[in-house]
């Protein structure tokens, strides 16, 4: 069911490739309109998180994250198969010392079939999609007075666990089909391109082509018959819906290449064409054209475009700043007036000195005349837009054409794998003279 102007909820379940899903999703939302919590404990005020009016919020609330937003919520998730969510559960558990059972894996020498099988960490392998997502669903309390915490968490889920209303397997099956159905959008991760292109399509945003897995172990757990039959019998509930959700999905993707107006057989390149013209189709039925004679754009705002990281903060500039990656070609898109303009793009980091020489930049395909103007490590792009390059409909589309990508450990040290580019602080644009 589509809630029109709704915030969203990504109801991110344990080890469903949410980490990666929520640094793509934040891209389209303003960063103020961002529920920052992702856990009850750090949500403290209730009553103030619901006066926020937020429009996205994402983390692992399961059923219950109704009770912070005063308007229904547009529902978004990801199912995984419940025997390959399990090993993953265990090698995140083995590798993060975050983990409240790390120390007992490592001073006891468990393996993944004792994993599965102990008294103490068997719970985090057993029908977790169904457990999650039932968490207070349904339940109408009144916590506004409640500020959680550590302390006051505990409470809190004791009394949603007490009370949670599909107590049997065959009820909580019932529910979350129904539940799946009612989302706004629901992904497979097994399927997690097409899961994003069916998201693309149904939010109406421009296609990605290509994403950057976060948080994956290099190597994956070997799964033995005998250890698998035994993670089906724990996981029947979520063996079952996952198969329902698998079959739902697939008839989602389907409607979608229809509603396209494509063959079953399209290739990627093709739905991800097709996507992109319905995205400026719908966008220009939208006649949200801007007839500023001066813009500026920062990725505080929505960062309508493709590769392109999450939204990061420079504290020492106090300003947003994104990477591009992780493939080379990124674009980003400005719904303007068709006008002559100026424009100021400021990168405030690249992967290397010359980067920025090799670097190529184009408007809606078109190359445009312009200039590099470098203080530092920072450089400002001075670009002149004819308005012939301008869409009639008014779509500026920067396309930034990389030479090169590297990770972002290998430039700049640390432990953070991401492939990038460059860095985008702002475009300034306007009316030329």
């Amino acid at each position: 069911m589509i809630k029109a102007d709704a915030p969203y909820y990504f109801a991110h379940i344990p080890k469903t490739g949410g980490t990666s899903f929520i640094a793509f999703l934040d891209r389209y939302f303003d960063s103020d309109d961002i529920c920052p919590h992702q856990l009850w404990w750090n949500v403290g005020n209730l009553e103030a998180v619901k006066n926020r009016n937020y429009q996205l919020f994402r983390g692992h609330f399961g059923g219950a994250a109704q009770i912070l937003s005063k308007q229904t919520l547009n529902y978004l998730t990801i199912l995984r198969d419940p025997v390959s969510m399990a090993a993953s559960t265990y090698q995140h558990s083995k590798r993060d010392q975050n983990t409240k059972i790390h120390q007992f894996i490592h001073n006891s020498g468990l393996s993944f079939e004792q994993f599965i099988n102990h008294k103490r960490t068997q719970h985090l392998v057993q029908n977790r999609i169904s457990r999650s997502l039932t968490f207070g669903l349904d339940n109408h309390f009144n916590f506004e007075d409640l500020v959680l915490s550590r302390d006051s968490f505990k409470k809190f889920k004791k009394t949603i666990n007490k009370n949670r209303l599909y107590k049997t397997a065959e009820q909580r099956l019932e529910r979350l089909k129904k539940f799946l159905m009612d989302c706004r959008w629901f992904g497979i991760l097994e399927h997690y391109d097409q899961s994003i292109d069916l998201l693309c399509f149904i939010m109406g945003w421009p296609p990605v082509t290509q994403s950057q897995k976060l948080n994956v172990h290099p190597e994956p757990q070997i799964i033995s018959p005998d250890i698998k039959q035994t993670l089906m019998s724990l996981n029947q509930c979520d063996s079952v819906l996952y198969e329902f959700a698998e079959k739902q999905f697939k008839k989602n993707h389907r409607q979608m290449l229809a509603d396209l107006s494509l063959e079953q057989d399209a290739d990627s390149k093709r739905i991800k064409q097709a996507i992109n013209e319905r995205y400026q189709s719908n966008r220009t039925l939208k006649k949200t054209t801007s007839s500023q004679s001066k813009f500026y754009y920062t990725p505080k705002e929505p960062i309508i475009g493709d590769q392109w990281h999450r939204r990061e903060w420079n504290p020492g500039l106090k300003k947003y700043f994104c990477w591009s990656g992780p493939g080379k070609d990124s674009f980003i898109d400005i719904w303007t007036q068709p006008q002559n303009y100026t424009l100021k793009i400021k990168i405030i980091n690249t992967i290397s000195q010359s980067h920025i020489k090799k670097l190529k930049v184009f408007i809606n395909d078109k190359q445009p005349k312009w200039t590099i103007e470098t203080n530092g490590s920072v450089h400002y792009l001075i670009v002149q837009c004819d308005k012939e390059m301008i869409s009639a409909e008014g779509m500026l589309r920067i396309h930034f054409m990389n030479q090169d990508i590297k990770s972002h450990k290998e430039v700049f040290g640390g432990n953070d794998h991401r492939l990038v580019g460059l860095a985008l602080e702002s475009i300034r644009l306007e009316v030329a003279e």
